[in-house]
Parts: C-alpha cells; structure tokens; sequence
C-alpha cells in the first residue's frame, strides 16, 4: 500500500498544474483509478490447490493454452494442467493456438467436472477434466490436438485414442515434426521464470 501511494504521489506532483484547471477534478478522478489498477499485481497462479483424490465441480474462467486451464472451483481459483494429454507449446505455430481453440471449443458450456490426480512442479493442479463433451483429455486426443506421453498414462483408453487419431493423420499427426512431442521441444525451450504471464490467453467473456 505504501509502495502504490508512492507512486500516486509522484504522478500527482506531476500533474500538479491540470489540478487547477477546468479539468482537475478529472484529472483526480483518473489518477485514483490508475494507481489501483496499475497496483494490483497479476497472480500467476491462482492459490486454491485442492488434494490429490478430489473430485468436484467447477466453472472456466480462461483456456491459457493447450492444456492449461485457470477454473473458479468451491474453494477458490486454481489452475490446472489437463491430466492423460500433451499438448502442443503456443510457440509451436500453427499447432499450439489450434491445440487452444480446440480445448475452448470443447469447454463450451464452461461448466466442467474434476478428479484430482496429481500437482506438478508449477503448482499446478493435475486433473482429469470432463465436460459436456465427456472426458476432455481423451477427446483431444482423439481429434489429434494433442499427444501423450505412454510412460505416465497407461489407460488402455487414452493408448486406443492415440493410436486411431496417428493412424487417421488427424490434427498434429497430419505433419511430421516436434509438436507430436511437445515436452522434446520444451527440453530446448524452458520456460522463462515469467513464462506464465506472458503465454497466450484465450478469453471468454
């Protein structure tokens, strides 16, 4: 608090001269939103963590990628990674923002379902998501938008999924190249320490 009055009151010795003129009340007013707007930092990620083996209802707020997801849930916002799929980096053009719109589309209704399996070393909540389109996961696997590591995920399900979308060249199997592995492409590309406020968002309003 005492950082973002610093700052206001720098701005208004600035603007000191407006202050008493035919637009000073406007200029006050303007200032006073813009230091509270402007002091409120973006939270990464959101501080709801819930425990491996939970399974409630939740509500989309934003798709940030292929399959990350940030979700109003009953104990608070949380992020969460997409469990039994890998989809492909937002810098893998065109694949990544293909890989995005196809998780919104599949979100639709924004009205979704989780089972908790496991946190990654973001402190993302790893998460079995459905929708009204089922298992999300598995559908995007289906239609291609993404692949899967097979030494983590063993149901024979998301295996079967994998196999007929490579086999049918759907979606990222349509061309050869390191978006079929996204996590080869990230060993060459790590994520910066600010990755996440940076990474493309895909809104709904």
């Amino acid at each position: 608090m005492e950082c973002r009055l610093d700052w206001f009151g720098r701005m208004m010795r600035r603007c000191r001269h407006l202050v008493t003129g035919p637009v000073g009340p406007f200029a006050i007013a303007t200032a006073v939103v813009l230091s509270f707007a402007l002091g409120q930092p973006e939270r990464l990620v959101p501080p709801y963590r819930p425990e491996v083996g939970a399974h409630f209802a939740c509500k989309l707020i934003r798709v940030l990628d292929g399959d990350t997801i940030d979700l109003d849930c009953p104990g608070g916002l949380t992020r969460v990674r997409l469990w039994g799929m890998d989809a492909p980096e937002q810098g893998q053009h065109p694949w990544g923002r293909q890989a995005s719109q196809a998780l919104l589309a599949l979100l639709e209704q924004r009205e979704v379902s989780l089972r908790v399996r496991d946190r990654d070393r973001y402190g993302r909540t790893v998460a079995q998501v459905f929708s009204s389109a089922g298992d999300v996961a598995l559908a995007m696997l289906r239609a291609g938008a993404a692949s899967l590591r097979t030494r983590y995920v063993r149901d024979p399900a998301y295996r079967q999924a994998l196999a007929e979308a490579r086999a049918g060249r759907l979606g990222i199997w349509s061309v050869p190249g390191w978006h079929q592995q996204p996590w080869v492409w990230r060993r060459y590309n790590p994520r910066g320490p600010r990755a996440d406020a940076t990474r493309h968002r895909t809104e709904r309003g």
